[in-house]
């Protein structure tokens, strides 16, 4: 059964510079109760993550091809010590969703930048 909606970077808005900026905090939401609450750990970068669990590990993913390992357990246990109660989902906070999208990079930008590419492969079996 699913406990918790965790959310790892993205943006959040900054109310001095009004705009918003990249994150490297972790939010979760406690499905039993509706409340948000921001873990006492921070990411190693700033960034929006792709997410994926990987039986004890977490592979981040950020938006530019940078890749993370953390241990599940790191997460839980960060939720022992103190985490800061954002709101309850139930008082329907102020949502603000960016629709500014940056263009997707070239192949070869990428290649150049590091970042992984995967073509995939023709199947040569003649099978269908």
């Amino acid at each position: 059964q699913n406990k918790y909606l965790f959310i790892f970077g993205g943006y959040r808005y900054n109310k001095k510079l009004k705009q918003f900026k990249r994150s490297n905090y972790v939010n979760y939401l406690d499905l039993s109760n509706g409340i948000w609450y921001l873990l006492p750990v921070k990411l190693p970068q700033a960034n929006g993550y792709f997410a994926i669990r990987d039986d004890d590990d977490i592979h981040l993913i950020n938006y530019q091809g940078g890749h993370f390992i953390v241990p599940m357990q790191d997460i839980l246990d960060s939720m022992n010590g103190k985490c800061t109660k954002l709101n309850d989902w139930n008082n329907k906070p102020k949502i603000n969703i960016s629709t500014k999208f940056e263009a997707t990079q070239r192949m070869d930008d990428c290649r150049s930048e590091g970042m992984i590419y995967v073509e995939e492969k023709e199947d040569s079996s003649g099978e269908e």
